[in-house]
């Protein structure tokens, strides 16, 4: 009976620390309702914004950013210190895939097979007048209007 009551107390330990892991590795009901917060804000004032950005060729909210594989993205929201990007897809205007130009589709469709979906967080800072937001390892800077550059070779 010693050992029933031992591999008890052994199933119940082990039972305890996968439950544990389990929660840990699941989000949190708070982050995961901040996620869909986050979902619905891009959804609903993402197509008022492209338009405004087509229609000027050019906008503060309309960014750049990668050294290898340029991105674009529109910021859906900002604080001084944080900002709600969302991932935009490019076209090539000349070159191939390893070096290149591409500028922004401005069609309102977004790329939905970013790792965490195509809204992200990024921190928002500013020096010398120039607005920066560091976020998913990549650095985004207000984009100038002239098509961006790509080396895969470099």
């Amino acid at each position: 009976m010693g050992s029933c009551s031992a591999l008890a107390a052994v199933s119940t330990t082990n039972l305890v620390r996968v439950d544990r892991h389990r929660r840990s590795t699941e989000p949190a009901p708070a982050q995961a309702t901040r996620i869909e917060q986050n979902r619905a804000l891009a959804t609903e004032s993402f197509g008022p914004l492209i338009q405004q950005i087509r229609l000027a060729g050019s906008h503060p909210r309309l960014v750049a950013g990668g050294k290898y594989d340029r991105s674009f993205c529109v910021v859906l929201k900002e604080t001084k210190t944080a900002a709600l990007l969302v991932h935009i897809p490019s076209d090539h205007i000349s070159g191939d895939a390893l070096k290149g130009q591409v500028v922004p589709r401005l069609d309102g469709t977004t790329l939905d097979q970013m790792p965490g979906g195509p809204v992200f967080r990024a921190t928002r800072s500013e020096k010398n007048d120039q607005v920066s937001y560091w976020g998913q390892r990549n650095l985004y800077h207000v984009w100038d209007g002239k098509p961006c550059g790509y080396d895969h070779w470099d």
